[in-house]
């Protein structure tokens, strides 16, 4: 999963957290049938409900990175219907290149984020393609965290336990660079 999809699961869950919370408040179970089926106390609602709002906020607090990357993660997905002015600087007129062209929006709309940026002429679209990527590859994989992991486990047996923090950075940095560098598009 990319960065402008996990961006778009939390940002749709925070909002059905705040939709359950005022409904359960006002005794609307519709989307708690377990719970509509039994006859639950008015006090019960609102203890519900004051559950989800804190799940809701705990949510939020723990995503709230994204927040800061709301306008970049944005300019991944819906790429001809943003502005332009908004865009990183050295992004825009590729942008606006982009969005002009009609035979790309087609592509776009067929093909989705992914197959479309990694399809793009580097000659034209040399920032925004570069941009993309950064974006894509934001948080990383759950294998490349994994393998990380696995790395450092071995390089730090009983065997090297003499091994210095730098010296494992220098150690992890070989595979996780190979990771990354490998070609996303």
């Amino acid at each position: 999963m990319f960065a402008h999809e996990m961006y778009n699961a939390v940002k749709s869950f925070t909002i059905k957290l705040n939709l359950l919370s005022h409904q359960v408040e006002e005794g609307n179970l519709i989307h708690f049938p377990v719970l509509k089926s039994v006859a639950v106390d008015l006090r019960l609602n609102k203890k519900y409900s004051r559950q989800l709002h804190a799940l809701k906020n705990e949510f939020e607090r723990r995503f709230s990175d994204f927040k800061t990357l709301e306008k970049e993660l944005k300019l991944v997905t819906p790429s001809f219907s943003f502005d332009c002015a908004k865009a990183p600087n050295d992004c825009q007129m590729e942008l606006i290149d982009m969005q002009c062209n009609l035979t790309l929006k087609e592509t776009f709309l067929n093909v989705g984020p992914k197959g479309f940026f990694g399809g793009l002429s580097e000659d034209n679209f040399l920032y925004l393609k570069d941009f993309v990527k950064k974006m894509m590859v934001l948080f990383g994989s759950t294998y490349i965290c994994e393998q990380m992991f696995s790395t450092m486990s071995i390089t730090e047996s009983k065997h090297r336990s003499q091994l210095t923090d730098e010296n494992l950075q220098s150690v992890l940095r070989i595979p996780v660079a190979w990771n990354l560098n490998s070609k996303l598009f």
